[in-house]
């Protein structure tokens, strides 16, 4: 899949307390929702690219986060999330094999065992002014890739360790990583 494509992606890091809402946010297993750019009815649009499990992913989440060592603080950052969004430039017929290659190149970045939830959005398609521009703009789809924000250390052991994995280097350099990933693909 090559191409350089303007492309968006953007983190996010939530501790212990914000992880549930999140999860079941992505999920879009409430009823309604507060965020008023979901239409409903495109929800069936929506798809996985993270296994499916036989608990929910914020179980998944508890079960798996006892395997890793961490400190027992609050604040402690224990979830992260890409938001990647298709660029303006690629073809609806491009947009699985993108997200499957955005997915395939986090996956293995942050490792396949801190994965939580692979999930792409149709359904917050929505118009707005552009900030920069003041154009009149269409938001375009986007994959949610949530993982426990943790790496093995020296030991072998599983850490939480937000700040030694998601560093300055790792976020500044992501952009041009993905872009060689999706080159080579």
């Amino acid at each position: 899949m090559k191409g350089d494509y303007l492309y968006m992606a953007s983190m996010d890091k939530y501790t212990q307390s914000a992880v549930y809402a999140m999860l079941k946010h992505n999920e879009r297993t409430e009823r309604s929702h507060s965020n008023p750019d979901i239409d409903s009815e495109k929800s069936n649009l929506n798809y996985r690219l993270s296994p499916e499990r036989t608990c929910t992913d914020y179980d998944y989440f508890k079960q798996h986060v006892q395997e890793y060592k961490c400190m027992n603080r609050p604040d402690i950052i224990k979830m992260a999330s890409w938001i990647i969004t298709a660029p303006d430039d690629l073809a609806p017929s491009q947009e699985a094999d993108f997200f499957r290659c955005c997915h395939k190149f986090l996956k293995k970045r942050y490792l396949p065992e801190n994965e939580l939830q692979a999930i792409v959005h149709y359904d917050e398609i929505h118009t707005f002014i552009d900030s920069k521009t003041g154009q009149l703009k269409t938001s375009r789809p986007h994959l949610h890739y949530s993982f426990i924000a943790g790496a093995r250390i020296k030991d072998g052991a599983l850490h939480i360790c937000a700040k030694k994995i998601l560093n300055g280097q790792d976020l500044g350099n992501l952009h041009q990583d993905l872009q060689g990933f999706i080159n080579q693909s």
